[in-house]
């Protein structure tokens, strides 16, 4: 966390050689590896949020144009009513009673409308969020 706190410029496997402790290739092999980060945030609330708390569920609208864009596709947009051409996410958190506080625990990509027909061509959105 420190080392991207310090870094000047681009965000980079050679930046963090030249501002960290370890070789760029070494940077580069321990990106590839997979993390669990459902699994981080977990226990990241379990430590630190009360007993009292319940889950939200809130979709995002992203702009975005363009034709090469994973997942690009025609979403509801809660600020101009209407559908608009972009990227949704859904962020599920959890809400702290007791503090006064949310955590995200995860953010999943919503497929396009063509992709989801093809995973699920009986099923809608909500079916496939269930899966």
């Amino acid at each position: 966390m420190i080392l991207f706190m310090g870094i000047r410029g681009r965000y980079n496997f050679l930046n963090m050689a030249r501002y960290g402790d370890y070789s760029e290739q070494s940077y580069r092999n321990n990106f590839e590896n997979g993390f669990d980060f459902m699994k981080f945030n977990a226990e990241l609330i379990k430590q630190s949020c009360s007993s009292h708390r319940v889950i939200a569920f809130d979709p995002s609208f992203i702009p975005k144009s363009g034709k090469h864009t994973d997942h690009l596709g025609w979403f509801s947009s809660g600020t101009s009513g209407k559908a608009l051409k972009g990227l949704e996410i859904g962020g599920l958190a959890v809400v702290d009673i007791e503090n006064n506080t949310a955590m995200s625990l995860e953010a999943i990509q919503t497929p396009s409308s063509p992709e989801l027909n093809s995973l699920s061509p009986e099923g809608d959105r909500f079916d496939l969020s269930l899966s």
